[in-house]
């Protein structure tokens, strides 16, 4: 956007031109991203994992994809993100890890019976798809139901599995 409003008289253009307004596009900045994907009150956030500020926020009824950049520094970047909210984004969620080389995504399941598949960079659970490029762990969080893992393609990514509080590999 930057590039066209210096360049042309075109004005009152977002942030970012290349995403309509339907998605929610987080960028970190800094050293590294440690943000949670959370909903609450009819709309979905970006916020900090360990003290909650709330760095991006859009209402569920506007909103069709989220999409969640890493930084290029050598920090490791995390992201976390629950079934339950995920599955309410109609074109799921695309999360970008960035250049680091323990980047983390943790994915909550339900309290009831989860069923995962993790395909090449896709994973989907109970439904929900969240794409991912850039990752090299990928930690599945998941309820004390009848739990259904499947890994076809781990995408060079680790995989660890935690089960009602129990870890398996």
């Amino acid at each position: 956007a930057n590039i066209i409003r210096a360049n042309t008289t075109i004005t009152n253009l977002q942030d970012n031109v290349f995403f309509d307004q339907s998605v929610l596009r987080f960028e970190a900045e800094g050293r590294r991203a440690d943000v949670t994907l959370t909903a609450q009150d009819d709309a979905v956030s970006v916020t900090h994992r360990r003290s909650g500020e709330e760095f991006a926020s859009v209402p569920l009824d506007s909103l069709n994809q989220v999409v969640l950049a890493g930084t290029d520094s050598r920090g490791s970047d995390r992201f976390t993100l629950d079934a339950e909210v995920v599955s309410q984004i109609p074109e799921g969620v695309v999360v970008e890890g960035g250049r680091g080389r323990r980047d983390l995504l943790v994915i909550r399941g339900s309290s009831a019976d989860d069923d995962v598949v993790i395909d090449g960079n896709r994973v989907t659970i109970n439904g929900a798809t969240i794409e991912y490029s850039g990752i090299e762990r990928i930690r599945l969080e998941l309820g004390e139901g009848d739990n259904q893992v499947q890994v076809v393609d781990d995408g060079g990514a680790r995989i660890f599995v935690r089960e009602g509080g129990r870890r398996r590999r």
